[in-house]
């Protein structure tokens, strides 16, 4: 029996709660969705929709709701775009040792992180289904290791610089392995989110974590490929720094075991900026190690409000005349 787009609708039963959870299906059209949900076989006879809806379904529109600021987006779009991202983390979990799957169903996933001490559930909105939310929870026996505030700056993150539009599953899989860090480096990943969503006072520069190789990135991993990577001790993370039409992508690599930081080699010659870096993060460990303090935040930080461009820097004063 051919498939026909109604019927194509009642295949999955996500996409079914999808329709009886939105603005645009009635009372009975949410009964008689909720009940074919249950049958199995792709031919099961498909719900009646009016064309007035579908047209609704696929014209862009704001946000609803409850859902991250975006793009103007057709409601069945960003609902598949979620499904898709929710199962593209669900193989990610698979995939990584330090991640453990608990539960999963048709619109959520739970999954665990002993090293982090963390229980996470990433599931689509409850009512209108167009947006993906994270909930964590610390594990019982590392409970006190994490306040409310980094519990929610870590949720914010993820609903509004991951699961968002043009949904890519590479910034996914890279926001999945930031919970590989070392126990010891997780908070300054947390810090490094917190100044994301919400710029340092006083600083020079505005920080966006990169999850994805952007095209202008430096040619260490190729563009579009997850941008942060583990290796044994070391975490390669890229961050962009902004100030005014001055951008600066920067590839960092944390060393867990020197506890240092430093740019990532290149095969070829390096640009003046990333130079430039590397001197102003090898002066601010000369002066900050020793501490016992994980460096990766600090120095980051150090970065936002003291580092310029060489050109920027202060001209030494001219000698006196003889």
């Amino acid at each position: 029996m051919p498939h026909t787009a109604a019927s194509w609708v009642t295949t999955d039963s996500s996409l079914t709660r999808w329709r009886s959870a939105g603005p645009q299906a009635s009372a009975a059209t949410a009964a008689r969705g909720a009940a074919l949900a249950g049958r199995a076989g792709g031919c099961s006879p498909g719900t009646p929709l009016a064309v007035s809806k579908l047209e609704a379904m696929c014209s862009p529109a704001e946000p609803p709701p409850g859902a991250p600021p975006g793009p103007p987006l057709a409601p069945l779009q960003r609902f598949l775009a979620c499904v898709y991202m929710k199962r593209a983390l669900q193989r990610f979990v698979h995939q990584e040792d330090y991640l453990t799957m608990v539960s999963t169903d048709a619109t959520s996933l739970t999954f665990r992180c002993d090293t982090a001490g963390l229980a996470a559930r990433v599931a689509l909105h409850p009512q209108h289904m167009q947006s993906l939310h994270l909930q964590l929870t610390p594990l019982a026996d590392v409970k006190d290791n994490w306040s409310a505030d980094d519990l929610q700056v870590m949720e914010k993150f993820f609903e509004q610089r991951v699961a968002i539009a043009p949904y890519r599953a590479t910034a996914l899989q890279g926001w999945a392995r930031a919970w590989g860090a070392p126990a010891a480096a997780l908070p300054s990943l947390v810090a490094l989110m917190r100044a994301d969503l919400a710029p340092v006072a006083p600083a020079l520069w505005t920080l966006h974590w990169v999850l994805r190789i952007p095209p202008a990135g430096p040619l260490i991993v190729p563009a579009g490929q997850p941008a942060v990577l583990l290796a044994k001790h070391k975490i390669l993370f890229f961050i962009c720094l902004t100030r005014g039409e001055t951008q600066l992508v920067l590839p960092l690599v944390y060393d867990v075991q020197s506890n240092a930081m430093q740019i990532a080699e290149r095969r070829d010659a390096q640009q003046p900026h990333l130079n430039a870096v590397n001197l102003h993060l090898k002066r601010f460990a000369e002066f900050n190690q020793g501490h016992g303090e994980c460096i990766l935040w600090p120095a980051v930080r150090d970065l936002l409000i003291n580092f310029t461009l060489p050109q920027e820097a202060p001209q030494a004063a001219a000698p006196p005349p003889p």
